[in-house]
């Protein structure tokens, strides 16, 4: 598909039904029970990040995601796809990169980071992402009950700009801001979590225990830079 072609991005659905042949891709969180069901009574077990072929009146049935939390639905009707069925691309992890050994967060301080009583608060506490989350911003609390939340003095600021992955410190705790994120917030931005960590934050589901780490503004420069170089490449090949 063209660069900027739609797709579906879903936590849970039922199914999917096709009204005309097409071919399609699941990306994004693995659901390794999806099946195909097909028109003729068949049932097709759909391989992750491979092109499916789909026939009209067939249903898609994504079943569970095994990890992750968001999952993406590209389809096109394009008859020269044809040629492409089974084609399969390398997982996210193999394709880009980027992250990090251990699989945490990084962050780079925020505006208001020195008013935290103890800035690296953030790196030793684990978080568990909250079930009140959306596409806005993912709420965290401490993982461990002993773990004090982090609190900022002053405890609010005048309204301020904030960007995709800003984590503002809340009365209620932390809230990392997801791209569909307001343009400006109240709250101490106590950190800022790196542009190639932001889509792996979307992918923390309720429950999931989190850990971040700080970097320098030279070493998230790098990655970005070294996403970019991954995914012509993918695209590329």
């Amino acid at each position: 598909n063209p660069p900027r072609a739609a797709a579906w991005e879903f936590v849970h659905a039922a199914g999917f039904t096709f009204e005309r042949h097409a071919a399609f891709v699941l990306t994004g969180a693995p659901r390794p029970h999806a099946t195909l069901h097909r028109r003729t009574g068949e049932t097709q077990p759909v391989t992750h990040a491979t092109v499916t072929a789909a026939a009209p009146g067939d249903r898609l049935v994504p079943g569970p995601a095994a990890r992750g939390w968001r999952t993406y639905l590209a389809r096109t009707h394009d008859p020269d796809v044809a040629v492409r069925i089974g084609h399969a691309r390398p997982l996210w992890p193999d394709a880009c990169r980027t992250s990090h050994p251990t699989g945490r967060l990084r962050l780079l301080p925020g505006p208001e980071t020195a008013t935290l009583a103890d800035p690296d608060t953030l790196v030793r506490t684990p978080f568990r992402v909250a079930r009140d989350l959306d596409d806005a911003g993912v709420r965290l609390h401490p993982a461990r009950p002993h773990d004090p939340p982090p609190v900022a003095d002053p405890p609010g600021i005048l309204s301020g700009p904030v960007a995709d992955g800003t984590v503002q410190l809340t009365p209620a705790g932390p809230i990392a801001l997801l791209r569909h994120r307001p343009t400006l917030g109240g709250y101490p931005r106590i950190a800022q979590i790196i542009d190639v960590d932001v889509d792996r934050l979307a992918q923390l589901a309720p429950g999931v225990v989190v850990r971040f780490t700080w970097v320098t503004p030279a070493e998230a420069a790098r990655l970005r830079r070294q996403r970019a170089a991954d995914l012509e490449r993918l695209a590329q090949t």
